[in-house]
C-alpha cells in the first residue's frame, strides 16, 4: 500500500475527525491572518501619524516586553536634545485602558508637558488647553468623548481615579 492511498482511506474512514480537524487548521489560519493583518494596521497608522509630524526617531527603553506604558527617566530628554542635529524632543507618556462601562477596552491615552509643540496640532472644539496646576484634569478626543458621552465639565475615570473633562479636541 503506498502511503498516499493509507492517508485518504484514513481521512476517508473517519470523516468527523477529519472535518474536525480541517476546521482547526483552518480557524488557526483565519486566526494568524487577523492578527497580522491587525498588528500591520498598527504599525501603517503609527507609521503615518509619526511621518504627519515630520518625527524621525521615536526613543524608547529597551528591553521592556511592553513598549506602552514603557518608563523613562525625564533627564534623557535633555541629553537627546544636546545631541547634534536634534531640532526638537517631546516627552510624553502613552499607555492603554479600558472604559468598560461604554464597551471600550482598547483606547490610547497620551500625556503630554502642558507646553508641548504637540498642543498646536490639536483644535479645540470646546473648553480649553490643558495648563499648569492641571493635574486632576483632561482634554478628551472629539470622538472619544462622543463615545463616552461625555462634554467640558462632566467626569472621566482613569485608573480608578476621576479626571475633569476641560476640553474637546480634533486631532
Amino acid at each position: 500500500m503506498w502511503f498516499v492511498t493509507f492517508v485518504i482511506k484514513s481521512l476517508l474512514r473517519q470523516p468527523a475527525r477529519s472535518s474536525f480537524t480541517a476546521i482547526g487548521i483552518g480557524l488557526a489560519v483565519a486566526a494568524t491572518v487577523s492578527l497580522v493583518g491587525i498588528s500591520n494596521g498598527f504599525e501603517q497608522s503609527y507609521y503615518r501619524l509619526y511621518a504627519q509630524r515630520g518625527v524621525d526617531l521615536v526613543v524608547q527603553r529597551s528591553g521592556r516586553t511592553q513598549q506602552l506604558g514603557n518608563e523613562m527617566d525625564e533627564r534623557f530628554v535633555n541629553r537627546i536634545r544636546e545631541l547634534p542635529g536634534v531640532y526638537q524632543v517631546i516627552g510624553g507618556l502613552i499607555d492603554v485602558v479600558s472604559f468598560e462601562q461604554a464597551d471600550l477596552f482598547v483606547v490610547i491615552v497620551n500625556g503630554w508637558p502642558v507646553d508641548s509643540p504637540v498642543y498646536d496640532e490639536v483644535k479645540m472644539q470646546s473648553g480649553r488647553r490643558l495648563t499648569d496646576g492641571d493635574d486632576d484634569n483632561v482634554i478628551l478626543g472629539r470622538v472619544l468623548a462622543g463615545n463616552l458621552g461625555k462634554h467640558v465639565g462632566d467626569t472621566v475615570e482613569v485608573y480608578g481615579q476621576p479626571f475633569n473633562v476641560v476640553g474637546i479636541f480634533e486631532s
